[in-house]
């Protein structure tokens, strides 16, 4: 095991500064990364390990060993050969082999290199190259503030500006959360759908696309909204539809002209499903191809030209996703302070997807899950005031069956009273807004004939059914249950794309000169 013994100590290889921190050795740990690289060419059950750890080829601090382990994985995603003999072709065309005496006298060095391939070391390996980048990245970004403070070429609130978010990106990586911007999501998004057909398979804002509720809802800062709705309604790809629009509207306004700073972004909190899950959602409302099309990869020509379309509208918005399971209030916090400095000062909309997945502190749950989850629906109104984020805050919202249940199948709409765990939620919201779609309750099968029933009866009964599904297959509603600025009660006819998994406002109901 690579101790601290056998690695570059920070002031040893080549003594004290001379003046200032520029001659301060980066640290490294060779002896690390050779135990990495020797574990995946001797034991392929070493790589998932690794991988789920999180390492990345600009983690080592050795460029050619970046560059193998990018190749090992890459033969490895590929069922291609990982061993010495497979790899030593390969690493015989490196621009940098012969700096270290070709491959040859190379790959038998490396090998030599005490390692196991047991999961607990693995990850002592990448806990120690993760920390040791991290520490390189802090030098290197301090260097450079020092650099330009000294040079006083540049304001210097942008120089610590640029310096505290190069911070927070380094703090960030603790905990595993990523924060990457929705056109970055998008691009590997597309390229994951891509790469699966090559396989074969497997005051405020209003959202412009529904006219009818922008009447009634706007998302003004230091201000929350609710989107409630029972598991498979739908509220998830409309919560991120809406935040697409918004982002839309303020890409508008930088195109314009407008600074950055006046216009500001948006940001998701996704405690759920994946950035490219959530892509590939998005690919699939916007090109119009259905979604189990886009996860299989499994594209027409048409529907390629249709997705590559998409990516390119995707490209620019001013919209930060945040991903990670099991993070507390104040984690999304965190993140959500660097999305705002990302955007100069100014967080437009905040989504929560979704808020009953926030983790509580240990002391809170001990209280129980009613109590807890009262705790965090006050933390994540405090979020979005002038103290804190000053923004909108969107959560979506989980709702209890089991009252939900006792309505008529097709007035089955979510109020503030039955939202999950704690009422909380809809006390402290601006807005509490259900979506209901009927047709998740009707009977998917085929009626069958009974023996016992005439033909004329069992007609009937076949004919109402085909009427039911007719009738409710594509319908929709949101239900404005609460709004703390003006009318209530109000139903909002929807349209429901089921292979898109998309919603748009039913036509019929606004007028003509409206319509988006």
């Amino acid at each position: 095991m690579p101790t601290k013994d056998n690695v570059h100590n920070l002031f040893g290889a080549r003594g004290p500064m001379a003046h200032g921190w520029d001659q301060v050795p980066l640290p490294e740990a060779p002896m690390t990364e050779s135990a990495v690289l020797a574990a995946l060419m001797r034991d392929r059950t070493a790589f998932d390990p690794v991988y789920d750890a999180g390492l990345r080829p600009e983690h080592f601090y050795d460029p050619l060993m970046g560059r193998l382990y990018a190749e090992l994985y890459r033969r490895y995603a590929s069922g291609e050969g990982t061993d010495a003999v497979h790899i030593r072709a390969w690493l015989e065309m490196d621009p940098d082999i012969d700096k270290v005496g070709g491959a040859a006298k190379y790959l038998p060095g490396l090998l030599m290199a005490p390692t196991s391939a047991k999961p607990d070391t693995l990850r002592q390996y990448v806990d120690q190259l993760h920390d040791f980048w991290k520490r390189r990245r802090l030098i290197v970004e301090a260097e450079q503030a020092i650099v330009q403070a000294r040079a006083l070429r540049e304001p210097i609130g942008e120089t610590v500006a640029a310096l505290t978010n190069a911070f927070d990106d380094i703090a960030a990586g603790e905990g595993g959360h990523l924060m990457r911007t929705f056109g970055e999501v998008m691009e590997s998004a597309y390229d994951q759908i891509m790469e699966a057909g090559a396989r074969g398979g497997p005051a405020g804002l209003t959202i412009r696309g529904f006219p009818t509720l922008a009447k009634y809802v706007q998302l003004r800062p230091e201000e929350n909204t609710i989107l409630a709705g029972v598991n498979g309604s739908g509220k998830t790809a409309l919560g991120w539809a809406w935040l697409v629009d918004i982002a839309r509207t303020l890409r508008e306004r930088l195109n314009d002209g407008e600074l950055l700073e006046d216009v500001g972004g948006v940001a998701g909190v996704s405690l759920e499903m994946t950035g490219e899950a959530l892509a590939q959602r998005t690919y699939a409302a916007m090109a119009g191809v259905p979604l189990a099309d886009v996860m299989s990869g499994l594209l027409t020509d048409y529907q390629k030209e249709s997705l590559g379309h998409a990516k390119e509208e995707a490209k620019g918005l001013p919209m930060i996703v945040i991903e990670g399971a099991g993070m507390t209030a104040a984690q999304i916090k965190m993140r959500l302070v660097q999305a705002k400095r990302k955007f100069k000062g100014k967080l437009n909309v905040c989504l929560v997807d979704h808020v009953i997945q926030v983790d509580s502190s240990g002391t809170d749950a001990e209280h129980g899950g009613a109590w807890a989850t009262a705790k965090v629906a006050d933390e994540l109104m405090r979020l979005t005031k002038r103290g804190g984020l000053n923004c909108h805050m969107l959560g979506l919202c989980q709702v209890n069956d089991d009252l939900l249940n006792k309505l008529p199948w097709d007035k089955r709409r979510p109020t503030r009273n039955m939202l999950q765990w704690s009422k909380r939620w809809g006390n402290n919201a601006d807005h509490v807004i259900g979506i209901n779609r009927p047709a998740m309750y009707l009977d998917k099968s085929r009626p069958e004939e009974d023996p016992m029933e005439s033909p004329a009866d069992y007609a009937a009964r076949l004919k109402q059914w085909e009427a039911q599904w007719k009738r409710w297959e594509n319908a929709a509603e949101l239900y404005l249950d609460k709004n703390r600025h003006g009318e209530g009660n109000i139903v909002i006819p929807l349209l429901f794309e089921g292979k898109t998994v998309s919603f748009t406002e039913d036509p019929k109901y606004y007028p003509k000169e409206e319509q988006p």
